[in-house]
């Protein structure tokens, strides 16, 4: 059995079965789902070339983690990851699943799907019953070729969607300014954000047409922390709000977040709650540290009614 496979057990904490040929055709066995029977195919020279993790309680980190095992991505052709927990699928950089031929995605909670470019080989792509909101649900509603003709499409011309997600410790008002954003004044009680809140901007235009933008508030608990890397993403404006004199570690968590996963994305740095404290933060050190810092902006959103 290949090393790569008692690895991919360790993670999942569980058997791995080899799957029986079908006249000679390995990826064809692996595929379809059979109840307690994850399985594997491998090639003449050991390769895992095909992987079916269905049913398997599969989390985005765990996930992350097989994906991440040398020499796997870059051989697979067939991977059935079907009725699981995942909320995203990473395709790794360089040449990493350019071999796929057939992705089974269906019954997992993934919003927002793309292929990068250089995936012409996949043929067969299953995305039923996720909540999906990128491919358009215009396009999801033609059924899986269209979906796959859309997504090879797309990366030859502008995709009109933009993610903009705020960011930053508990408390320092993000909420209120994303709800400010929309509507230029505070309209309900908000409190603390526990998980992630997702809403959307008025379209912007663009001479290529308009551009939806999906705005992202991701709650900022301590005890979060070990899942925010789930939800960076490399095509995304970051929004971090945070307040004066805050301590650098803190802000290095966020900006390293977004430099380890979202590569040279964009930083907008908002110093909030300016009418509470007129200081400001050390702005020089974190550009020579964090180019893909784009600005700084000082604001305040006020509480009191009677001061909006």
């Amino acid at each position: 059995m290949s090393e790569l496979i008692h690895q991919i057990e360790g993670i999942l904490q569980l058997k791995l079965n080899k799957a029986p040929e079908r006249d000679g055709d390995l990826l064809a066995s692996v595929m379809p789902f059979k109840e307690n029977f994850p399985k594997y195919a491998l090639d003449g020279e050991g390769h895992v070339i095909g992987l079916n993790l269905s049913d398997t309680k599969l989390t985005d980190s765990k996930w992350k983690k097989i994906l991440a095992l040398p020499n796997l991505a870059e051989h697979l052709k067939a991977l059935n990851l079907s009725n699981n927990k995942i909320t995203s699928f990473p395709f790794p950089t360089g040449k990493g699943l350019r071999k796929l031929e057939s992705l089974n995605l269906a019954e997992n909670k993934i919003k927002e799907f793309l292929l990068p470019p250089g995936m012409d080989g996949l043929s067969d792509l299953e995305l039923e019953e996720n909540p999906l909101e990128l491919p358009p649900p215009d396009v999801v509603a033609l059924g899986k070729s269209e979906i796959l003709k859309w997504l090879k499409a797309s990366g030859k011309r502008p995709v009109l969607e933009a993610k903009i997600m705020f960011i930053g410790d508990s408390n320092y008002g993000k909420t209120h300014l994303i709800e400010m954003l929309l509507k230029k004044k505070i309209t309900r009680e908000i409190t603390t954000t526990h998980g992630i809140e997702r809403c959307r901007m008025d379209d912007a235009p663009s001479k290529e047409g308009s551009i939806r933008l999906n705005i992202w508030d991701l709650g900022g608990q301590q005890f979060m922390r070990s899942t925010h890397q789930f939800f960076f993403t490399e095509r995304t404006l970051y929004v971090l709000v945070t307040v004066a004199r805050r301590e650098r570690k803190d802000l290095n968590h966020w900006l390293q977040l977004v430099h380890e996963i979202g590569g040279d994305a964009p930083v907008l740095v908002v110093i909030n709650k300016t009418d509470l404290d007129e200081h400001d933060i050390d702005r020089e050190p974190l550009r020579r540290e964090y180019p893909n810092i784009k600005g700084f902006v000082r604001t305040a959103v006020y509480d009191n009614p009677e001061k909006r």
